[in-house]
């Protein structure tokens, strides 16, 4: 595989051991980095890997985004 080459959400899915619904939906919610081309989900490993390292470090609050409350 071309290390250049953008992921599918299958294979984030696999990549991370979670459902391809929940890649798919954490990436439409801005919870996941991702590429949007046009109708199309795509993700980069290199992003993908260093997004999992924040989790990591942060305790799993580096992909959330803050929403205030109403």
């Amino acid at each position: 595989m071309s290390a250049d080459r953008l992921l599918v959400a299958a294979e984030v899915a696999e990549l991370l051991g979670v459902s391809e619904r929940w890649v798919l939906d954490h990436a439409r919610k801005g919870n996941l980095p991702r590429v949007k081309l046009g109708a199309y989900v795509r993700f980069r490993r290199e992003v993908v890997l260093a997004w999992i390292e924040e989790q990591e470090e942060s305790g799993g609050a580096a992909g959330r985004k803050h929403r205030p409350r109403a």
